[in-house]
């Protein structure tokens, strides 16, 4: 993956930035695309990547930040770790969007996604060959398969909005996946089966998904609110999946509800077989 790149190279009339064992650099903000190969410890934040082939790339680099870019309409992969081993990478808080692969993690392992938007992609998510790869507090909405997972071993997905991707929320090949405690997008939980409104779930292989218990409300983190509130009003299809729960978050048969109310920033946390109610005791606040 060493290669000679042409530093008048331009996206969009931006420069691209081809760094190769760099250690603790922070990208510059005028960066176009980013190349990173055999880096550790670096910075890639608060970039507009747009318009090009693939926004930001990870070559055999480690623990290296991708946080607070709005990353849209790249012809193949907005984040890409699919070339080589990436571990220990965290990619947090950006806006990933109309891309047609939003973020690649691939032959990679124990990488963090955590408190991104990942919107109207082909794929949203892509997971092959990875160990241990850990995707909480991401909103993954409206794009043709939300999460797709190959072969990839104890992946959690937890504390997520996965919600009108139009094929599948979650698909999963050759590998079990825990994916408890996330919004699907309706009280009564994700399409499996007979059951549930919301997403649908896929498993192919013997693939396996363990998702009981799941979120009956929106999971609430710093701006994710007026998102959530953003895609209502452009989709009146989910009005009605705005709801407080009265049964329990196992049971896709027996779901009924009230009116939605918003209490601050907290959802609920509900166990199998507790009747939790709309002013139930056990309201956490999830945000950490």
């Amino acid at each position: 993956y060493v290669n000679s790149v042409d530093a008048s190279n331009t996206v969009n009339g931006k420069p691209i930035y081809y760094l190769l064992n760099q250690i603790g650099i922070t990208v510059p903000q005028d960066a176009g695309e980013v190349i990173l190969v055999n880096a550790s410890r670096c910075t890639v934040e608060n970039l507009y990547l747009n318009t090009g082939t693939v926004g930001i790339t990870l070559a055999y680099s480690s623990n290296t930040l991708i946080q607070d870019n709005l990353i849209e309409d790249q012809s193949m992969t907005g984040i890409d770790l699919s070339s080589g081993s990436n571990e220990n990478n965290t990619i947090q808080g950006n806006i990933i969007q109309r891309n047609s692969l939003g973020i690649d993690i691939e032959n990679s392992n124990k990488n963090s996604l955590r408190y991104n938007i990942i919107n109207s992609n082909s794929i949203g998510l892509l997971l092959y060959n990875t160990i241990q790869t850990s995707i909480r507090r991401n909103t993954i909405v409206q794009n043709s398969q939300g999460v797709y997972a190959v072969q990839s071993t104890d992946s959690i997905i937890r504390w997520n909005n996965i919600f009108l991707n139009s094929q599948y929320g979650l698909s999963v090949d050759g590998c079990t996946v825990s994916a408890q405690r996330n919004w699907w997008g309706s009280v009564k939980g994700p399409v499996v089966d007979q059951g549930g409104s919301g997403d649908h779930l896929r498993t192919i292989r013997n693939g396996q998904i363990d998702f009981v218990p799941w979120h009956r409300l929106p999971v609430l983190f710093s701006g994710i609110l007026r998102f959530l509130l953003t895609i209502h009003q452009e989709k009146n299809s989910i009005n009605k999946q705005f709801i407080t729960p009265e049964r329990t978050s196992d049971d896709q048969s027996q779901s009924s509800s009230v009116d939605f109310t918003i209490h601050g920033m907290k959802t609920k946390r509900i166990e199998p077989g507790q009747n939790v109610h709309s002013k139930s005791p056990l309201e956490k606040n999830f945000l950490e």
